[in-house]
């Protein structure tokens, strides 16, 4: 519900990347100011310290810092605009924007994290769009999460995804998974593996990206970290 929206997490919310008005990381609005080479520390994104005079952004009330350089970077788009962020019961694949895609033999199917609960948005759409520009056909899964849907269910839209993408596309398929992404692929591929496996692998690579393999913090209320933590403890047990 949009009421709960000030209360997300800053990893989803991403004030600081969001939509075209410029905020910290805490969700501040910048002002304009100089670099006065004392007070302004480095640029949050370069990690460089502007020369002294030097046009930036700041915030007035933490010391958040962005250089001229990267107040041109790309932007992600804001929460009412995020497709990672709506359509929990539609899961989908999602092409980048804006590129062609490359007529690669392969394809990879990209998992972003975000604890089982959330979709991650710089780990979703701007990695697909490095890997089509590498030459290599890649699109996103919006995949059912927490805590309406459990890990059985998460499963079965990357399985789907692998078929109809092997079923379109042909050639292998491959999956990254970020975080929690990588624990589904990481399950996934599990499937049709070892001497008694009845099945084909869905799956023909994997890429782990800083992935949570032991999932047994899921299930224990000390260290789920979950937003709806009632909810979302209830379905991961």
């Amino acid at each position: 519900a949009r009421k709960t929206w000030p209360w997300l997490p800053y990893w989803i919310s991403l004030h600081a990347e969001r939509g075209n008005v410029f905020k910290c990381w805490f969700g501040h609005r910048l002002v304009r100011g100089k670099q006065d080479g004392r007070k302004h520390r480095s640029c949050v994104f370069c990690e460089q310290r502007a020369d002294r005079g030097a046009p930036i952004m700041v915030c007035p009330k933490c010391p958040w810092v962005v250089c001229s350089g990267c107040e041109g970077r790309r932007r992600l788009p804001p929460l009412h605009d995020d497709p990672l962020f709506h359509g929990p019961d539609s899961p989908c694949l999602l092409p980048p924007s804006g590129i062609k895609q490359p007529n690669s033999r392969g394809t990879v199917i990209i998992c972003p994290g975000g604890n089982y609960e959330f979709l991650v948005p710089h780990e979703g759409l701007p990695a697909a769009e490095w890997l089509a520009a590498s030459g290599v056909r890649a699109l996103v899964l919006r995949y059912r999460h927490l805590p309406a849907y459990n890990l059985d269910d998460m499963l079965e839209d990357l399985r789907d995804a692998a078929a109809v993408v092997k079923r379109t596309y042909g050639g292998p398929v491959a999956a990254m998974g970020f975080s929690a992404g990588g624990h589904l692929v990481a399950s996934l591929a599990l499937e049709g593996h070892g001497a008694k496996a009845k099945s084909k692998r869905p799956l023909d690579a994997q890429v782990l990206v800083y992935p949570c393999i032991d999932g047994s913090d899921w299930v224990d209320p000390e260290s789920c970290g979950f937003f709806h933590f009632e909810k979302s403890l209830s379905a991961a047990q």
